[in-house]
């Protein structure tokens, strides 16, 4: 039997599964780490300890697959906008910044001002924006010069590993094109982005397909990746032949649109967990004309269009341990959090909740944000307010939706997936206020999936998506209660007032 080994470089934990070609688990492992904030605005993270998290969890899976199986690949996805540089001998210079940094809020205002703004935009498919390797490069040549200086190379943490393995700084057309940096149709660094970061191209990995492979075992850099512990002679099986083919792989939210089953337009894959997003497949790049959503390379004919919100669950464990003094666990107390709210009628009696806590991203692109309850009385108690965040982050994400259905086209129905899922009661609010119906994708991390998916398309072992159908089929569907959904249209016109006067407020 064959099988092929999905890891998934997030950036709370890595994950990695191996999958038979029936979509069977065949072993699992995963490792947290902890993010780096020494001050405001930094969101960083120790990429040696990424590094050893991919080669521990990677080590832990190949050793219970033992001779049960052969390894045909190893197929990578990482989460998005993170950077680092790197010295000539490859010793990074800085942390990894990761997607939750926004030290870089003025150069991100200077080049939403520029002339260029809309055409950066158009071309790359990534709003303006501090979560964007464009802003924070250009924010580390003002202010760490003596770094810039010494810059060799700029990567993210999927780059690094792949160096680390194969010897070659290379960088999927995925992962590159959500670094603001890389013209999504011609495949290649965009040159008026690069001078706003202040990079050239040779200090960037070279772009290639995700489908990109090479042989670990012909690598000048395998003894040394077996000496620093990698576990990747495959039961000491040393022909070249029989060696697992080392995949890029792409990005953790187009292969998140892979792994669920979200490849065809009108499904509409939505996550929530510590954020969250909504995401569309599309064959052509669907930008809208406010710079609202992204636009992101999967392959040529596949782009996976939408947004994402910093605003998600962690809202809620905000909420549990700052007010209400509750320690929260993790995806069980969704369910906790909202069997309380649910005492309260849809609407929470008026009271409209803008969940920017962590100022936001799609579909304001606004760092400096910040989160407001309105209409509050005297009637209201904690649960109307536990509520109010639910259909906040909820209202969030479907003011996304709306914005697609007018670039991408009408959403007939939702693929659901994260720890939001814990709660039956939060997935049929999302189908009341979204009035179609939600699938809950199935329970393997979507993002390894979708990694073991193209893993076996690289090898050949496989077409396209259309071949694991049986992957990816529903476990459970709730559909929307129209008595609900008038409440909750009600509700959302409150929402969308309420943020536009606010960002009508913030305007200079």
């Amino acid at each position: 039997m064959n099988c092929i080994i999905g890891i998934d470089i997030g950036t709370s934990s890595t994950k990695v599964t191996a999958f038979a070609r029936d979509g069977g688990v065949m072993a699992s492992a995963n490792q947290s780490y902890p993010l780096i904030q020494t001050e405001a605005g930094f969101a960083e993270q120790d990429p040696d300890v990424l590094l050893n998290a991919v080669r521990d969890c990677l080590n832990t899976v190949i050793a219970s697959i033992g001779h049960r199986a052969r390894i045909t690949g190893i197929s990578f996805s990482a989460a998005m906008h993170g950077i680092m540089a790197l010295d000539s001998n490859s010793i990074p210079l800085t942390r990894l910044l990761t997607w939750a940094d926004s030290r870089s809020n003025a150069e991100s205002d200077e080049i939403r001002a520029s002339d260029e703004a809309m055409s950066i935009y158009s071309a790359t498919g990534v709003p303006i924006h501090p979560m964007s390797p464009l802003c924070k490069i250009r924010w580390l040549n003002r202010h760490r010069p003596e770094i810039m200086s010494k810059a060799f190379m700029l990567a993210g943490i999927k780059e690094y590993v792949l160096f680390k393995l194969t010897g070659q700084w290379v960088m999927d057309h995925s992962i590159a094109s959500a670094t603001g940096l890389f013209d999504i149709r011609a495949l290649d660094w965009f040159e008026p982005a690069l001078r706003w970061a202040g990079v050239r191209r040779e200090q960037l990995p070279r772009p290639v397909p995700v489908s990109w492979s090479t042989s670990l075992i012909v690598a000048d850099s395998a003894s040394n990746a077996r000496q620093a512990g990698w576990n990747l002679h495959m039961a000491e099986n040393e022909l070249s032949s029989q060696s697992p083919r080392l995949i890029i792989g792409g990005s953790d939210g187009c292969l998140a649109n892979l792994g669920s089953g979200a490849m065809e337009t009108g499904l509409l894959a939505l996550t929530i967990g510590t954020s969250g997003a909504v995401r569309m497949t599309v064959q052509k790049p669907a930008p809208d004309p406010m710079g609202r959503t992204f636009n992101y390379i999967l392959w040529p004919g596949a782009f996976v269009t939408g947004g994402p919100v910093n605003n998600g669950g962690i809202i809620i464990k905000w909420f549990s341990e700052a007010i209400l003094g509750r320690h929260f666990r993790g995806a069980e107390d969704f369910k906790w959090f909202l069997d309380e709210a649910g005492a309260v009628l849809p609407g929470a009696e008026g009271l409209t909740c803008l969940p920017w806590f962590l100022g936001e991203r799609a579909p304001i692109w606004d760092a400096r944000a910040t989160g407001i309850f309105h209409g509050m009385t005297l009637r209201h108690t904690r649960a109307h307010m536990m509520r109010a965040i639910v259909e906040g982050i909820c209202f969030s994400l479907y003011s996304i939706a709306e914005i697609l259905t007018q670039t991408a086209g009408p959403v007939e129905r939702v693929l659901a997936s994260g720890g939001f899922t814990a709660s039956p009661a939060w997935v049929q609010m999302i189908a009341d206020i979204f009035g179609t119906p939600v699938d809950l994708a199935q329970d393997a991390d979507a993002s390894a999936t979708g990694a073991a998916m193209l893993g076996f398309i690289a090898t050949g072992e496989a077409h396209g998506p259309e071949d694991f159908l049986s992957w990816t089929g529903s476990h459970q569907r709730f559909m929307p209660d129209t008595k609900r959904q008038d409440l909750y249209r009600e509700a959302y016109k409150k929402f969308t007032q309420l943020s536009g006067s606010y960002l009508a407020s913030r305007q200079p």
